[in-house]
């Protein structure tokens, strides 16, 4: 699976996958969470519904993606 984004948080690795989101934390095996929906603020797409991340679609990818945009991760 193709990843666009990568940050560590205070629980560990959060990974931004073409299909979701992926926790990597050590020790445990990686899970795995559906994308979360986003709301547009001011026409960016922008999701706080994961605790201690804040979630940025991006269309940085558009010309060549057939699902939308990328999505950007910054702990919080």
């Amino acid at each position: 699976m193709p990843f666009y984004a990568l940050t560590a948080a205070a629980d560990g690795l959060w990974v931004a996958g073409g299909d979701g989101l992926y926790t990597i934390t050590a020790g445990r095996p990686i899970t795995f969470k559906i994308m979360p929906p986003f709301e547009q603020i001011d026409g960016v797409d922008i999701s706080f519904a994961v605790p201690g991340l804040a979630l940025v679609r991006t269309d940085i990818d558009a010309h060549v993606s057939l699902g939308g945009g990328a999505s950007l991760l910054v702990a919080r």
